[in-house]
């Protein structure tokens, strides 16, 4: 997470560096969330944060999905299934810092979204079993913006810009 936020901030200082003076930003899932932060540390136009992860606990299926890239990641570089399996091993032995951290941001990232007062949409899917769809609620409440929307998408899951209703997103 601290490398994902470093580029997050190398990317807004490269747009003021070409001189943008307004910037706004959107994002999805773990990129909604650093939209958030963004949107708490640094002036911005406005944001649109869709599908984002307002809490995370050991039940949290953000786990199963880290798992489920991981192991998809090991397909795409071409490993058979057996090598596959015996890499995975390793993850349900050792402790998974990166998993640690990424709970220490996102609620981290929760707790400060009070400071947020650009113009701000949430866009949740009510079908997202990815993210606890309630953190979008708890976001378009919290935030200090008095431009805000919030808008529910019935039939749309947690990648909602490819699921079912993405031409109205």
């Amino acid at each position: 997470p601290n490398d994902w936020w470093e580029d997050v901030l190398a990317a807004y200082d490269h747009l003021k560096s070409l001189g943008y003076d307004e910037i706004a930003v959107a994002g999805l899932s773990l990129g909604a969330l650093f939209s958030l932060k963004l949107g708490f540390s640094k002036p911005l136009k406005g944001i649109i944060a869709m599908s984002t992860p307002t809490r995370m606990d050991s039940s949290s299926p953000i786990i199963q999905g880290f798992l489920d890239y991981v192991r998809n990641y090991k397909k795409l570089e071409g490993k058979n299934p057996e090598q596959i399996e015996s890499e995975m091993l390793a993850y349900d032995d050792a402790p998974m810092n990166t998993i640690a951290r990424l709970k220490e941001e996102i609620n981290g990232v929760a707790a400060e979204i009070d400071m947020i007062y650009a113009p701000i949409m949430v866009v949740q899917g009510e079908k997202d079993d990815m993210v606890d769809v309630s953190g979008a609620q708890l976001i378009y409440d919290t935030v200090e913006s008095t431009k805000k929307e919030l808008h529910w998408f019935k039939n749309s899951g947690h990648v909602i810009t490819l699921d079912k209703e993405r031409k109205e997103v």
